[in-house]
């Protein structure tokens, strides 16, 4: 969101960028359709981290398990889009291979599994 200064030599400090993460990247993730997880999620990773080792080591260690469909996800037919734009998961790619970045917002859906 733009902001407008009332100090016309203001220059404000971005506190969130990539290089003040020490080699992570933030990434927001949402589970479509399971609305008792309110928003999507957001979770410290490495670049080189593969979409297999975000769902086995940094989702299953997140609030997502809470959730009685977790157990039942069959990832090999889960939907998944990167800024509302589908796209095909290679589990053994890695992040930055997906061509995801610092703070990209990825969602994930699992047809057969609807939640509440």
């Amino acid at each position: 969101m733009p902001v407008v200064s009332y100090q016309s030599n203001y220059v404000g400090q971005v506190r969130d960028s990539q290089d003040q993460f020490n080699g992570h990247q933030l990434l927001f993730i949402e589970w479509l359709g399971h609305f008792s997880i309110a928003s999507p999620i957001a979770v410290l990773v490495k670049p080189e981290m593969t979409f297999q080792n975000l769902i086995d080591q940094v989702l299953a260690a997140s609030s997502f398990v809470n959730v009685d469909d977790w157990k039942n996800i069959d990832w090999s037919k889960v939907k998944w889009t990167h800024f509302k734009k589908s796209m095909i998961v290679e589990l053994n790619s890695s992040l930055a291979q997906a061509g995801i970045s610092h703070k990209s917002m990825l969602t994930f859906e699992t047809p057969a599994l609807t939640g509440i």
